[in-house]
């Protein structure tokens, strides 16, 4: 996959999105006499995550790239990488 395509995947994902802004949204940052001022804040804050987080994963799909591994070693990063997620939500209904 290249840059522009990893870019485009991680910009695509709204599931990630509405995730984090459904957290965001059970908070609350300022007083509430600012409701907007609050709303607007949750949002930057949630756009300043979402960029820094997309970028993140892009330069990190870009450092596996260009390593040259056996199948048998993709086999377990993938591996261990997928346990790594479900380990993280398995701890989430804990």
């Amino acid at each position: 996959m290249t840059e522009k395509g990893a870019f485009l995947l991680g910009v695509a994902n709204p599931k990630a999105y509405l995730a984090f802004a459904s957290l965001l949204g059970s908070f609350t940052l300022l007083p509430q006499q600012h409701a907007v001022a609050d709303g607007a804040l949750k949002w930057a804050l949630c756009v300043v995550v979402m960029v820094v987080v997309d970028f993140g994963w892009l330069t990190l799909g870009m450092m596996f790239e260009k390593l040259t591994l056996s199948l048998r070693a993709e086999r377990l990063l993938n591996i261990v990488m997928g346990a790594t997620i479900a380990g993280s939500c398995a701890t989430m209904w804990l």
